[in-house]
């Protein structure tokens, strides 16, 4: 815990209960939504925000044309059961009044990033995406958006940014392949489908000429730093020259783990190794080096046999044949 001017008597189990169930956390979302909405009561808009919040996924899936957001993105959400979400989806799904609202501006692509926060935050909250989460792919696709979202609470937990060369996305491109009847993506080197019918209508997409191509590019490498100073602790590159097998597998990975935590912990490290292995001097270093009790098995074992203590008797002549293994997790835990 803290250290204050007036230490505090806080039983060791407080720690270990906020730990396990994420009461860190908890209060780090609830004060955060706070003060970004400041509603006009507290206490209700608290008991409202406890009633969906849900460890759901909140992912951004990002990366230059060409690097298969849409097909990893796809994966990922039959996977994990989230929602996709993406820029035609959502306006797809806009409710006619916000439709009527932002017609003009649909029509035109005109959609300024409020416009953009406005309808991603209506989506994300309806049921299926507070209780199975969202996937949302492609956007932000600039700082200024990225700055929109964060500051109308909106915070993905895992930030996946692919990552490759313009070359090789500009060769990767020359063979991508859309198929009209359902959307489905192939391509002619590594994904080629088998069936006739499919292969007969496939096309190739708009905008996938190499000058088309070369110009997203210079777009997307202009703005994705930008982006990922917003979500830097959240970001994890992952590059796309690979098999897909591995680059989705390597996605799964990063998603599944829990989001990156600043609640204090309770160092507890366990450290095994061969005899000879230099275990004490690493345990003795880390102890000082972080300012935290070594607890040497060996120690606490001799100690108990000087000290002739019930357990201490017991141990000494399996000690001494190397065999008091049985007895250690009693002595750890006196």
């Amino acid at each position: 815990m803290d250290q204050t001017t007036k230490p505090l008597l806080i039983p060791p189990q407080f720690a270990q209960y906020a730990e396990k169930h994420e009461i860190f956390e908890l209060y780090q979302r609830m004060l955060s939504q706070l003060i970004i909405h400041k509603p006009e009561e507290p206490l209700q808009f608290l008991i409202d925000f406890l009633k969906k919040d849900v460890n759901s996924p909140a992912i951004l899936v990002l990366g230059p044309p060409a690097s298969g957001k849409k097909t990893l993105s796809q994966l990922l959400s039959k996977k994990t059961g989230a929602v996709l979400l993406n820029q035609n989806s959502l306006v797809e799904s806009l409710p006619n009044n916000m439709k009527n609202e932002l017609g003009e501006k649909i029509k035109n692509m005109n959609l300024q990033p409020n416009d953009w926060v406005k309808i991603i935050k209506h989506r994300i909250e309806d049921y299926d995406c507070v209780r199975k989460g969202w996937i949302l792919e492609s956007f932000p696709e600039s700082r200024v958006q990225s700055l929109a979202l964060l500051s109308n609470g909106i915070f993905p937990k895992h930030t996946v940014v692919l990552t490759g060369e313009d070359s090789m996305l500009i060769e990767r491109a020359a063979g991508k392949r859309i198929d009209p009847k359902n959307g489905e993506i192939y391509h002619t080197t590594f994904d080629w489908p088998n069936e006739s019918s499919i292969q007969n209508r496939l096309v190739i997409p708009e905008k996938y000429s190499e000058e088309d191509l070369f110009q997203r590019l210079m777009h997307y490498n202009r703005h994705i730093e930008g982006i990922i100073d917003c979500f830097k602790a959240t970001t994890k590159k992952i590059n796309v020259d690979q098999p897909k097998g591995d680059v989705f597998n390597q996605i799964l990975d990063y998603v599944s783990r829990p989001a990156r935590s600043q609640a204090p912990i309770t160092p507890r490290i366990l450290l095994i190794g061969p005899y000879g292995s230099g275990r004490r001097t690493q345990a003795s270093a880390l102890a000082k080096k972080y300012d935290i009790v070594n607890v040497s098995t060996s120690s606490l074992i001799k100690e108990a046999i000087a000290n002739e203590t019930v357990l201490g008797l017991a141990i000494k002549p399996h000690f001494q044949r190397r065999s008091a293994s049985n007895f250690v997790t009693k002595i750890i835990f006196k």
